[in-house]
């Protein structure tokens, strides 16, 4: 079994193993929000927009999976953020 080795090389570095994709720059946090609201939005307006010609309820079933996809995508920035003020897997600076 190999020794796991850090970004820097050192096998008794406390630094965290960083992969390419574990990295959140501030402009793909901005923008996964302002997509999270844009759903939002689009869910209102699917709701609104159906309920002139659907049922209340066959509306809402048609609302559903854009605002439980905002709602997922809130949860994941959330805590995308909890991590960063921890410093776990902080959101860089480009």
């Amino acid at each position: 079994m190999k020794p796991v080795v850090s970004v820097s090389g050192d096998i008794f570095s406390t630094e965290p193993r960083l992969r390419p994709g574990d990295r959140m720059h501030r402009n793909r946090f901005v923008f996964l929000a302002l997509v999270a609201f844009g759903l939002i939005l689009v869910s209102f307006v699917i709701l609104g927009t159906s309920r002139i010609v659907l049922a209340y309820r066959t509306a809402r079933l048609l609302a559903a999976p854009t605002t439980f996809a905002a709602f997922a995508l809130v949860c994941y920035l959330f805590c995308r953020a909890v991590l960063s003020v921890l410093g776990v897997s902080p959101i860089e600076e480009e």
